[in-house]
This record gives structure tokens, sequence and C-alpha cells, in this order.
């Protein structure tokens, strides 16, 4: 939304359908966004995603229709002009409006719209949190709900009172600061209201919403069309019986106000555990809402508020731009401001939800996987890196745990930072082009217990090809042309079919298990570790480019270093009993060492013992 007020988007002939998400965002012709949109989406189907169309006026929803559709289009709903229909308030405009109507539910666009199916990205959010309402207003719930069912039905305007309704429970729910503020306007409209009525004078609606002060709600403007009797005056019984209504809501709403607030307990226990350590976003629609959560959770957080055009921080107020700056000074390019530095940031717009989670201290998640989500991570990691370029982030900033089968690539092109483990098995292409970060593979901890992980297939073909850097860690036998192209990552792993560290020019490769044949063909760099307690592995190894080298100091210390993370990562029984008997272990081990590799560490050695440039030796080496 924020690039189309700058410029339309280059248009494309193979875009035939543009999703347009919040888009009452657009209702206005006047600003550069509506009319960007409007040129990029000319010719193309368009599905609008909008949450609060019922919010917008009848002009505001006329706007955004033909933004997208002629006058005309609705004829065959009884409609000449759907915008000339809904000013005039015509049953057939309101239908026509309700035939374009999709429920904002992945199940139902998807339905629509087939082409979309698996497009939409499946969130698995953490149990929620539950709280008990009633216990919120002191077990007066039922009353207030009553007394709310009176205020809405002191009209005749049955689609008014129900947008009254929905309003005012929305305001119950959200808290009961929401509530109490919002019929306190309600009384003091009706108030305004009545005494104009005894002057003989009726309110317009720019007057009624000037009585309601600089911060009404639409809610009050929802109430005017049901006190208006058929000629616009206020009919005195409907003004006395919302009078009524909305002193018996706002009595018992007070009455609770000195009760424990659960909902507001359930969220402060949210803070303290499962999101602590990490920036939250507390998203609320209601100012009334964000700043009782101001005032509750600054006694013991670092908190901001964005509300609007204005925002708060523990010390008082300051400019909105100043405040989302100093909660993502990351995401927002701005400088770190210690005094603002906030954990918590309670806001009431779209804007502030969007806000770059790169700021985000850690994130942890726990999702399903299945064999046809392929290259999973992938799109993560180019985030990162496109924020944060090659060094990526502190290992572990973002760790992620799958359940189930991985299809083809998972993990591939991963950058540092960023930590895959899957509980399950996986396809070909696994880790492929791993770029800094960590993937570790391990079976299911739910399966049978007979399972013998170092003698079962737990990964495919081509695993590791061409990765760059990071550490992978896998806990079973893997197929064909494991780590072919490695030219800088360390991998573990405890079985390997043919062909593995085919033209290998970096990095580390560690084998706890049986090998394949053509072990190392075309192998220039790097080196490869092979536990082969029964000597069985020379006659898999092609010596075309390699050799078998004894082990040296640095090479126990490193085997023992990398086998204690593979036990710590994958619980591998393999991994145990080397540790458990590491002398003996350690030197079953097989180091193969590339020739040229092999060349070109000597010359690089004897040229600094000698104090010649090392560089200079290193490329004399490599052309010899």
């Amino acid at each position: 939304h924020a690039a189309l007020s700058r410029r339309a988007p280059a248009a494309t002939a193979r875009c035939t359908l543009v999703i347009v998400d919040e888009a009452h965002a657009f209702r206005n012709p006047r600003t550069r966004r509506y009319d960007a949109l409007a040129r990029f989406t000319a010719g193309r189907r368009v599905v609008l995603l909008s949450a609060t169309p019922l919010n917008n006026t009848p002009a505001d929803l006329a706007a955004l229709v033909q933004l997208f559709a002629p006058r005309d289009r609705f004829r065959e709903f009884g409609v000449a002009d759907l915008a000339d229909a809904l000013r005039r308030g015509d049953p057939a405009g309101s239908f026509a409006l309700g035939a374009l109507s999709v429920c904002r539910t992945r199940r139902q666009v998807e339905d629509r719209f087939p082409e979309l199916r698996g497009l939409f990205p499946r969130r698995i959010l953490r149990p929620p949190a539950r709280y008990d309402l009633a216990a919120c207003y002191g077990g007066d719930l039922v009353p207030i709900l009553g007394a709310l069912q009176a205020l809405v039905s002191a009209g005749d305007d049955r689609r008014g009172s129900a947008l009254l309704q929905l309003t005012l429970l929305r305001r119950l729910e959200s808290s009961r600061t929401a509530l109490r503020r919002s019929l306190a306007r309600h009384r003091d409209v009706l108030d305004e209201v009545t005494r104009a009525a005894e002057q003989g004078v009726t309110l317009s609606r720019a007057e009624v919403r000037a009585a309601m002060g600089p911060h009404g709600d639409e809610s009050q403007m929802m109430m005017w069309p049901l006190l208006a009797a058929g000629n616009g005056a206020p009919a005195w019984d409907r003004l006395a019986a919302a009078r009524r209504a909305v002193d018996r809501a706002l009595s018992l709403a007070d009455a609770a106000a000195d009760q424990p607030d659960a909902k507001a307990d359930a969220l402060e226990a949210l803070l303290r555990g499962p999101l602590q350590g990490g920036k939250t976003i507390v998203f609320t629609e209601h100012r009334d809402t964000a700043l009782q959560l101001l005032r509750r959770l600054r006694a013991t957080r670092r908190v901001l508020a964005v509300v609007g055009d204005a925002a708060w921080a523990s010390s008082g107020a300051l400019p909105r731009t100043e405040a989302l700056d100093a909660f993502a000074p990351v995401g927002r390019g701005a400088a770190r401001r210690p005094l603002l530095d906030a954990d918590v940031l309670v806001a009431t717009d779209v804007a502030s939800e969007g806000l770059n989670l790169q700021d985000a201290r850690a994130v942890a998640l726990e999702l399903p996987i299945r064999n046809i989500n392929r290259t999973v991570g992938t799109m993560l990691g180019a985030e990162v890196t496109r924020r944060y370029g090659g060094a990526g982030l502190p290992d572990n900033t973002i760790q992620i745990r799958f359940t189930g089968s991985a299809g083809q690539s998972f993990g591939a092109f991963l950058p540092k930072g960023i930590t895959l483990r899957l509980e399950g098995d996986a396809n070909d292409y696994f880790a492929k082009g791993l770029s800094g970060g960590r993937v570790v593979l391990y079976p299911s901890k739910q399966g049978n217990a007979a399972f013998v992980a170092e003698d079962n297939i737990i990964s495919g073909n081509v695993i590791l090809y061409g990765a760059t850097g990071g550490e992978c860690f896998i806990r079973g036998q893997v197929g064909e042309r494991f780590c072919v192209r490695n030219s800088g990552a360390t991998a573990v792993v405890e079985g390997v079919g043919d062909h593995a560290g085919e033209y290998m020019t970096g990095g580390q490769m560690i084998v706890l298990g049986r090998t394949g044949r053509n072990f190392g063909a075309g192998m220039s760099g790097g080196v490869a570790f092979v536990w082969d307690p029964n000597g069985l592995f020379p006659a898999q190894l092609n010596r075309e480019m390699v050799d078998l080298d004894p082990l040296t100091d640095d090479d126990r210390m490193f085997l023992r270093s990398v086998v204690e993370a593979h036990v710590r990562e994958t619980e591998s029984d393999v991994g145990i009993r080397l540790l458990a008997d590491w002398a003996r272990s350690v030197e079953q081990f097989a180091k193969v060492m590339p020739q040229d590799y092999k060349r070109v560490l000597r010359a690089a050695a004897a040229a600094e013992a000698e104090g010649r440039d090392v560089n200079d030796a290193i490329m004399a080496a490599s052309r010899a």
C-alpha cells in the first residue's frame, strides 16, 4: 500500500489476478494509491479482502467497487447504478453489495478461486490464551448484554441495530475500558440530542459527530438513525428508552471496574511466558483499550503505544514515527534510541502490525510438514539475506522445528542465523546450496522402538549439493552424491550411497557409517573423515585425486567436537557409542585428503615459515 502511494507497479502480461488485502484502504478516489491501483488492475480479475466493509459509508463502498467495476455492472441484480443505489439506500443496492462479499477465510477464497489453493501460508499459532469474559465483568455479563440489547432495540432499522450491536459487543470483548468509555460517549450524545430537541432543534449528522468529542467512535453515529422518527426528528420515547439502557449498562460496567481483569491477566502471562525475550505487537482496534494496556503494562514492561497518528511511551507522548522507529530501528532503517527501546508495542492500525520482524531478538516455531512442501525455508532465507546481506543473523536467531516428511530441497540456500530441525524424513536435494545456516534431520521419536536409525535411509540423493557454508547433522543413512560440489559446509551423516564427495572443493564431511563406491571422485578441496572400524572403506575410494592420510592431533580434536555436536543435535546412538570409547574409536577414522589441496596447504605453510607471500605461494602451487 505504501509503495502504491509513490508509484504504480510495473505491469506484466502474465498477471491475470490481483488480490487486494485491506481493500478498504483504497476507498478514497482522491488518493494517489487509488489511482495507481486503478491503473494496475485494468483488465484483470480482482479479489478484494476487507475485514471492515460495514464500517465504511455508502460513498466509500461505491468508490471502492467502482475502482474495479463499471457503474452498470450490476444490472443482473436489478441495479442500474450501484453508486446511486447505495446513496439512496435502495435495498437492491444492498443486495448487490452482499453478492460481492467474500468471507475472509482461506477455505472460502480457495473454493471460489481454485488456482489459489496451496498458496496461502498455513500459520501454526500457539495454543490460544483462554480467559473468562464473564469474570472480567464480575458476573454481571448477562445483565450488561441485556442492557445493550435494549439499547439496540430502541429503533426500527434492523440493519442499523445489528451494526450497533456488533460494535458494542466488540468493545465489550475488547476491554471494560473500551465499553465504559463508549457508553459514556453514548450518554453524552443522548444528552446533547435531548437538549436540542427540548429547544425544537434537530441536530444534523455533523452536529451529532461534534457532540461525540475528539475521541468518539462510530457506534454513536450508528445510534443516530435508530433515534430518528420518519421526519428525521428524534422520537421522545426512543430517546428515553436509549438513555435508560445506556445508564443501566454503564452502571453495571462501572460496578465491575474493581474486579480482576482476566483478559489483561492472560496477556501478561503470555508476555512472561512464551513471548518472553522477544518483541511483541499487541493489536487492538480500540483506542481506549490501547491506552489502558499502556497504563497497565508500563509498570512491568518497556512498552510503546501507537494509536492513529499519536503515540506514547512510558514517559509521555511522542510522534508516531519516532515510536515506530524506536520499536523496530533495523527494519525501518533508523538509529537505535536506548531510552525508548521497548519489547511491547500496542497498536491500533495495520501499519504497525506489518513492522519488519528482523528486530525480534529470537524466533522459535514448531510446524508440521508434508512432502508436498518443497524448498521450505528458502524464502525465509532470502528475506534474511536481503535485509542483512551475506553476514546473516547471529546463530539460532530463528529456530524452526518441523515434524513430518519434507519435500525436495528442504533448507535450500539457508543463510547464517537460521536453524531448521526436521523430525521425520526428507526427499532429494536436502540442504542444497546451504549458505551458512544449520539443518538437522533425525527420525521420528514416536516410531517403533526397534527402529535403528543408522541402518535406515532417512533422506534421498544429492544432499548439500553446492553448499557454501553452514552445518548439517543427519541421523541415519542417505542416498547417492552426498556433498557433491560442497565448498564450505560441515556435514555429519551415518551412511552414504555412491559418489559421495564428488567434485567437492571445500568444507568437511564426516561419515559415521558405510559408504558406497566411487567416493571422492573429482574431489579437489575440503576433507572427509569416514569411520571405518572394519577396514572396508579403501575399496570404495576413488584414488585418482585423493589420498588416505593419517590423522593429526588437530583432526582428533575436530572430530570429537563435531561428533559431540552431532549427538547434541540428534541424540545419535552411533555418536554416543563413539564418545563412550573415544580413544579407540577416533583411530578407526580414515582421512580423505585431496592431493591438490594438500599441495596447496604445504606450499602455504612453507611460505609462511620462510616469510614469503602466502597468496603468491598458493597461486603457484595451484598452477603446478
